[in-house]
């Protein structure tokens, strides 16, 4: 078996390596970004977003702290649906389409 030079070793059964992950893709993300441009939050409702945004970042930092991986995915899944609401990723009509694309809208 080839070994990775990348490759982390981490359990979270017995707590070990989450702190190495942690730091690599801190490093990986930092590494890869780049500010190009100001942003500027023109409106409230951005405002309110991005709060939104950072309480689901914070619960989910604070969910490692217990080994909670599904409560870490419930409160990311949740700050990137937010993010995509500032971006205009979603949009009104796309939540319609899925409610009556899941839903069976009867006579």
């Amino acid at each position: 078996m080839k070994k990775n030079k990348n490759a982390i070793l981490l359990s979270a059964k017995h707590d070990t390596g989450i702190n190495i992950l942690k730091q690599k893709t801190a490093q990986i993300i930092a590494s890869n970004t780049t500010q190009k441009e100001s942003v500027y939050i023109t409106s409230k409702r951005q405002h309110d977003l991005l709060l939104g945004v950072m309480k689901e970042l914070v619960a989910a930092s604070n969910s490692t702290t217990k080994n909670q991986l599904e409560l870490i995915s419930i409160h990311l899944k949740e700050s990137l649906k937010q993010f995509d609401w500032i971006v205009g990723k979603t949009t009104a009509d796309d939540i319609l389409n899925t409610i009556f694309s899941e839903f069976c809208v009867g006579k």
